[in-house]
């Protein structure tokens, strides 16, 4: 499965949460940006 080493890297960090965008790829289609944003706002409210 493609997504199988950020599976694991998500598992080495502690805390962290994994969310998969089907068929995102290496790529940012637009139609992702608020779900990307909202996980990034997330992640850095965490961090503070």
């Amino acid at each position: 499965m493609a997504h199988a080493a950020s599976q694991d890297l998500h598992e080495l960090i502690p805390g962290s949460t994994y969310t998969l965008f089907p068929g995102m790829g290496h790529k940012l289609p637009r139609e992702l940006w608020p779900g990307l944003v909202t996980q990034l706002a997330e992640n850095a409210a965490r961090a503070v």
